[in-house]
C-alpha cells in the first residue's frame, strides 16, 4: 500500500512543481526595474506570480480533466485525478482571484482608479484578463454552489476552455 501511496503522491507532486515552474522562470528572467524595490513594486511582483501561477494551474487542470491514461496511471484512478481536478481548480481559482488585487497599488493611486481599474477599458491585454476571470468566476460559481442536472454541469464546465483562451490572451 505505501508504494501505492508514493506513486500517487509522486504524481500529484510532478503536478504541482509544474504549477509553480512559472515562478523560478520569472524569477530567472532579467527585469529593467527591481521587483521588489518597494512595496507597491513588491505587490505587483506577487500580483504577477499569482497570476502566473494561477494560469499554470488551470492550464494543468484541463490536462488532469483530459482522462489520459498515463494521468490516470499515475494516480491510480479517474476518481483520484478528479479529486486532485477539484483541488487543484479551485486553488488556482483562489491565485486568480488574487492576481488583480496585488496588482492594483501599482495602477490605482485613488480608490476612483482602484474601481478603473478592475473594469474595462482602452488597455485589451487588462480586458481580455477581466473577461477571463469573470467568465471563470461565474463558471466556478455554477460548478460549486449551483445545483445543475450532470449534462447541464458539464455542458458549462466546457467554457472553462474559453476562459483558458481569454486568459492567454491575457497574459
Amino acid at each position: 500500500m505505501s508504494m501505492l501511496y508514493n506513486k500517487y503522491k509522486d504524481g500529484w507532486l510532478v503536478f504541482l512543481g509544474l504549477s509553480f515552474l512559472p515562478i523560478l522562470l520569472w524569477l530567472m528572467a532579467p527585469s529593467p526595474v527591481p521587483r521588489f524595490g518597494d512595496s507597491t513594486a513588491s505587490l505587483a511582483s506577487i500580483g504577477q506570480l499569482l497570476g502566473l501561477t494561477g494560469a499554470a494551474m488551470f492550464g494543468l487542470n484541463l490536462i488532469l480533466s483530459a482522462r489520459l491514461r498515463i494521468i490516470e496511471k499515475h494516480f491510480f484512478g479517474l476518481d483520484r485525478v478528479y479529486r486532485k481536478h477539484n483541488q487543484l481548480g479551485q486553488l488556482a481559482f483562489v491565485l486568480l482571484l488574487f492576481h488583480p488585487l496585488f496588482l492594483i497599488p501599482k495602477y490605482a493611486t485613488s480608490l476612483y482608479q482602484a474601481a478603473l481599474f478592475l473594469l474595462p477599458g482602452a488597455n485589451w491585454p487588462v480586458n481580455w484578463g477581466l473577461a477571463a476571470l469573470t467568465t471563470m468566476i461565474f463558471l466556478i460559481v455554477l460548478t460549486l454552489f449551483v445545483k445543475l442536472r450532470y449534462h447541464i454541469w458539464k455542458w458549462t464546465h466546457k467554457f472553462l476552455g474559453l476562459a483558458f483562451f481569454l486568459a492567454g490572451l491575457h497574459i
